[in-house]
C-alpha cells in the first residue's frame, strides 16, 4: 500500500500522512518503505486509531504504545518521592565520605607518630647486633 493511499483512508493529506510514516519508521528503526508493509500499515492504522478514541495524546506517544515501547510518565508526587530519596542518600553518602576521611586521618597520624617515636627508639639503642647462626 502506498502512504497516499493510507492517508486517503484515515482522511489525512498526503504530506501529513509522509510525516507520520516518517515518525513511525525512525521510532521503529526501520528503513522508510516507498511500498508499505502490511505490518507498517497495521501499526499506522492502530495508532490513528489510538488518536481518534484519546487513548493517545501525541502520535509518537500513539507509535510508542503501537510499538510496546511507552512509559507512562511519572506522576508528580512519584517523582517528588523519588527526589526526596534521592537527596536522603546523598546526604547518608556524605556523611559517609566525612567518616572516611576522619578515619584516613587519625589513621595518618597515628602511623607518623608509630613512625616517629619507632625512628626515636632505634636510634637511642646505638649499633643494631645481630644474630650469628652456629656453625
Amino acid at each position: 500500500m502506498l502512504k497516499s493511499e493510507l492517508a486517503r483512508e484515515l482522511n489525512l493529506d498526503a504530506s501529513v500522512m509522509s510525516k507520520k510514516c516518517k515518525d513511525y519508521f525512525v521510532t521503529a528503526g526501520k528503513p522508510d518503505e516507498r511500498y508499505l508493509s502490511s505490518e507498517s500499515v497495521n501499526h499506522l492504522r492502530e495508532a490513528a486509531t489510538l488518536i481518534e478514541l484519546n487513548a493517545a495524546r501525541t502520535w509518537r506517544e500513539a507509535i510508542d504504545r503501537v510499538l510496546g515501547q511507552y512509559a507512562a510518565p511519572v506522576p508528580s508526587e512519584g517523582a517528588r518521592e523519588i527526589v526526596q530519596r534521592i537527596d536522603q542518600l546523598e546526604t547518608k553518602v556524605t556523611h559517609v565520605a566525612e567518616q572516611i576521611t576522619l578515619i584516613a586521618t587519625y589513621l595518618r597520624e597515628r602511623a607518623e607518630r608509630q613512625g616517629s617515636a619507632r625512628a626515636a627508639g632505634e636510634a637511642g639503642m646505638g649499633a643494631t647486633t645481630y644474630l650469628q647462626p652456629n656453625g
